[in-house]
């Protein structure tokens, strides 16, 4: 009867202390992560950051610029700006980052990616657009 008892007070002591959940990415981060997976060639790990509607045959068409655009310019990059996409009945959260190596160079940036999120809750990419200036 006391091991019972015990039991069931150590149960309900565990039970009433918070329980802390692990910190989420930002979408900041969640990019960082992406970006650098697809700038090496990692595409097994980036996929996984990548949402539903760019899976399966997709994804390979939305990384391969990536990928080619790491071994051409290398996978240094820093965060440029962040902000919302406002459509007519949208607003997607956007990051936008650029090569290291562009951060003295005046507007535009000579490349740079953006990554579009559905929502400001989501963490998977949403739509991924490399853009050169030739």
């Amino acid at each position: 009867m006391r091991a019972w008892l015990l039991g069931a007070v150590l149960v309900s002591i565990m039970a009433s202390e918070p329980v802390q959940d692990t910190p989420r990415n930002t979408q900041v981060q969640a990019t960082r992560q992406f970006l650098a997976a697809a700038l090496r060639g990692d595409t097994i790990t980036a996929k996984r950051w990548l949402s539903a509607n760019l899976h399966g045959h997709d994804a390979g068409l939305a990384l391969m610029p990536l990928v080619d655009a790491g071994r051409r310019r290398g996978t240094d990059i820093e965060l440029y700006r962040l902000g919302s996409l406002v459509g007519d009945y949208t607003t997607q959260p956007f990051v936008t980052y650029g090569w290291a190596a562009d951060s003295a160079v005046e507007w535009p940036l000579r490349a740079s990616i953006q990554v579009v999120f559905r929502d400001t809750a989501s963490r998977q990419v949403w739509e991924v657009y490399l853009r050169e200036m030739k």
